[in-house]
């Protein structure tokens, strides 16, 4: 796995994927609060929340396709420029369709990092590396503080490499 880290291809990879997803995370949980801050009812938090959801899962096959035909970092430059933007539009407006429409693009975004982030990952994960890498790649998405040892090393390894 150290190895694997090591590589720019993979840590451009692991890392899109793993600063969309805590961006993600934290644009969600700062939304709630500002709608409920701005004493919005629960139906219109559900309906940005729903917005967010289908920006995340309905346009995959889209992804895929444009994931292919354009490259891996275009659509990840794509999917930046979403999440950047989502950012930037969700605290603008206090009214609900800015709202939804940046958490739609939040969405979209992760959409975007993930689907072209995962296929410029594919290439290097084959046979005994797949099997090892795909559970520290999951634990990271989620958070979990449980690697192993062996893990830990390799996460800072890389870590140092990036910094040079």
């Amino acid at each position: 796995l150290r190895q694997l880290l090591l590589d720019p291809a993979v840590r451009t990879a692991v890392g899109s994927v793993v600063t969309a997803h805590m961006v993600m995370v934290g644009l969600m949980q700062m939304t709630s609060l500002h709608m409920h801050h701005l004493e919005h009812p629960l139906s219109n938090v559900a309906l940005v929340f729903s917005s967010h959801t289908f920006g995340m899962y309905a346009f995959s096959t889209l992804t895929g396709w444009l994931t292919d035909r354009w490259g891996r970092r275009p659509v990840l430059g794509l999917g930046a420029v979403m999440l950047v933007a989502s950012c930037l539009l969700a605290p603008l407006s206090p009214r609900l369709l800015p709202v939804a429409l940046a958490l739609f693009l939040l969405g979209l975004g992760w959409n975007l990092c993930y689907v072209a982030g995962s296929a410029l990952l594919a290439p290097w994960l084959v046979g005994q590396t797949q099997v090892k890498a795909a559970p520290v790649v999951g634990r990271i998405l989620k958070g979990n503080a449980d690697l192993t040892p062996e893990e830990q090393r390799a996460v800072e390894a890389a870590q140092v490499n990036l910094r040079g």
